[in-house]
C-alpha cells in the first residue's frame, strides 16, 4: 500500500482487517483487529549554509559550506541546487562531495546551478564555494541557496529548503583610509 504525501504532521492512518463475510470492526471494541501509524512532521530534506566570516574587507576571499541531505524515508527525485552569486562576490569557484551519493558535477566556477536526479535516503551533498569580494563593495553580502525539487512534500514550510548566509564588508578603498 502507498501512504498519500502531504498528510499533516500526527495524522492517524488506520488500516482494518476483516473477513469478507463479517462487519468491519469497531478499532474502539476491537483493537487487535485495527493497526494504526501516525504521519511524522520530518521534512525529507535537510539544507544548511554557512560562511567563513561574518565580516570582511574588499579583495578577501569568503568560503561557503552549502549541505543538502535527505533525511527523509524516501528519494529525493530531481533535486535542484541554486547557488547564484550576490553583488559583491565575484570569480567564485566549487567542489561538491557526496556521502553516499555521486555529486552531477565535482566542481565548476561561477554560480551552482545542479540537478540531482536521485537522492537517496541517508544521502547527501557537500558544496564547497569561495569568491572573491569586490574589492570596492562596501554593505550586506547575502548568499541565498535555494534549493526545490518537483515533490513539494520534500522541502515542507516548517524547515525551507532556502537559507542564506551574510557577510559585512568594508571596501578595501575606506579600508586604507582608516590608519
Amino acid at each position: 500500500a502507498r501512504v498519500a504525501t502531504g498528510l499533516a504532521a500526527g495524522t492517524a492512518i488506520v488500516n482494518r482487517v476483516h473477513e469478507t463475510a463479517q462487519p468491519v470492526p469497531d478499532c474502539a471494541v476491537q483493537p487487535d483487529a485495527c493497526a494504526s501509524i501516525s504521519t511524522s512532521g520530518t521534512p525529507d530534506l535537510v539544507v544548511s549554509k554557512r560562511v567563513d566570516a561574518s565580516a570582511a574587507i574588499g579583495g578577501q576571499t569568503l568560503t561557503y559550506t552549502i549541505e543538502v541531505r535527505n533525511a527523509g524515508a524516501r528519494v529525493g527525485a530531481q533535486v535542484l541546487v541554486h547557488d547564484t552569486l550576490p553583488a559583491g562576490l565575484t570569480q567564485a569557484t566549487w567542489q561538491c562531495v557526496g556521502q553516499g551519493v555521486s555529486c552531477p558535477s565535482a566542481s565548476g566556477a561561477g554560480n551552482v546551478a545542479e540537478t540531482v536526479p536521485s537522492l537517496p535516503v541517508g544521502t547527501g551533498l557537500t558544496y564547497t564555494v569561495s569568491a572573491r569580494v569586490d574589492p570596492a563593495f562596501n554593505g550586506l553580502v547575502r548568499n541565498t541557496v535555494q534549493v526545490s525539487t518537483p515533490d513539494p512534500d520534500m522541502c515542507p514550510a516548517s524547515s525551507p529548503c532556502t537559507q542564506s548566509a551574510d557577510t559585512t564588508v568594508t571596501a578595501q578603498s575606506a579600508q586604507l583610509g582608516l590608519v
